[in-house]
């Protein structure tokens, strides 16, 4: 395990009470700046937040804080994005995380690798939730309030929450995020990867399109897009859907084809969506670009589009995209196949995506880890955080921070 004190994210056993909410709103004041409003739930257990509640807020124990944060997302969303290419393209970590079975990455090579990208994250943590040390800095509070402010924020932030991430701007890596600033990139003995926010959160983004019903049926219709090229074992039809086939033969539905799919979503009547494959997209996407591939062939947004799909009867529908960058980070349109589900999905879709390239194997397993997690009853973003957390915990793998969740935390079984 890597450095720290015991894994205390308690992602792998049973599931908790839900997490307490923190909202993140993100508006651009002019390039460069963001204001930024937080709503922090505030524990009374915690000195410098009991202060806060006593002054504050005595009835709904939550702090509303506002500033300017001096941050280019744009940029930083860019420069995440290369490091990370850099480092699965070049690195010679590639070569454990792109084996075609999966085995423990080398604790050297992943201090080696990851630690400039947690340099990075915590660079961005810090000048996004660190509000600016000057005078009159917090537009929420005045000045007489602000140590005050300063020192609850601080305390909130260092505990696990469910993260509500909302901003018309375009979407972000929100998991690279660290927040241990003992993070030195020259020192590789500061690396922790449990620092990173999506071990230490619940994310979600909420997005135009993404819906706001959480409840699915307790005995969900799963129709799932396996493609037989990446999963030749047939592991998935030996897994949480195989079993969940064999308790219920109409509760899962095999897609093996292009053709296949690209039919269900022109009248999607099911539950849940689960795709397995490759995929890709342009940056920016384009609806011809944007695919999912099945059996050697091409879905794309435009093909799904031209036959009148998507076309959801039910909601919500959870549609987990298992392949390489199926989160759009630049643009949100209908010309990705996860924009496409969503804005034109009627508000019925939450979906699960990646932000970069997931080696076969490591999405294999992560959508096995997913489905029993979600299957057994824990809602989508616990489901989602706990799967990270066991290819932490089981292979040294942090790849699970590629995938995203862009739609409600709560959405579960039940």
């Amino acid at each position: 395990m890597i450095v720290g004190e015991p894994f205390e994210s308690s992602l792998l056993g049973p599931e908790r009470p839900l997490l307490p909410k923190l909202a993140v709103h993100l508006l651009e004041d002019e390039p460069g700046t963001l204001d930024v409003t937080l709503t922090i739930p505030l524990d009374p257990n915690e000195p410098d937040e009991r202060a806060a509640i006593e002054q504050f807020a005595p009835e709904d124990r939550t702090l509303d804080v506002r500033y300017l944060a001096r941050i280019n997302l744009a940029a930083e969303r860019e420069e995440l994005s290369r490091r990370f290419a850099e480092t699965y393209r070049k690195h010679p970590i590639r070569k454990h995380l792109t084996a075609p079975e999966l085995g423990q990455v080398p604790d050297e090579l992943l201090r080696d690798a990851f630690t400039p990208i947690a340099a990075q994250g915590h660079s961005v943590f810090q000048r996004l939730f660190e509000p600016p040390d000057e005078r009159g800095a917090l537009l929420s509070h005045g000045e007489d309030d602000d140590p005050l402010v300063r020192r609850a924020l601080a305390s909130a932030l260092a505990r696990p929450h469910r993260v509500v991430l909302k901003s018309p701007l375009s979407l972000f890596p929100w998991a690279m995020l660290y927040d241990d600033a003992r993070i030195d990139e020259n020192d590789l003995s500061t690396f922790d990867a449990r620092r990173f926010w999506g071990f230490r959160h619940v994310l979600q983004e909420e997005i135009p399109g993404a819906a706001m019903a959480v409840r699915l049926p307790q005995a969900p219709r799963v129709v799932a897009a396996v493609c037989p090229e990446v999963d030749a074992a047939d592991e998935h039809r030996q897994g949480p859907l195989g079993k969940l086939a064999e308790a219920r033969p109409d509760g899962v539905s095999w897609l093996g084809s292009a053709e296949a799919l690209r039919r269900e979503l022109a009248n999607f009547d099911g539950d849940c969506l689960y795709f397995y494959g490759h995929a890709v997209q342009a940056d920016p996407p384009t609806p011809t670009t944007s695919y999912l591939r099945l059996d050697g062939i091409n879905l794309t947004a435009y093909a799904i589009r031209k036959d009148g799909g998507p076309n959801f009867k039910r909601r919500p529908v959870l549609a987990f995209l298992n392949g390489c960058e199926t989160k759009p980070l630049h643009v949100w349109d209908e010309s990705s196949i996860a924009g496409l589900l969503c804005l034109r999905g009627g508000g019925r879709v939450c979906a699960v995506t990646t932000f970069a390239e997931v080696p076969v194997a490591f999405g294999r397993r992560f959508g096995q880890l997913f489905w029993e997690r979600f299957l057994g009853g824990d809602n989508v973003g616990v489901s989602l955080q706990r799967a990270r957390a066991a290819m932490l915990e089981q292979y040294q793998n942090p790849l699970g921070l590629l995938y995203a969740l862009l739609g409600r935390a709560e959405t579960r079984l039940g």
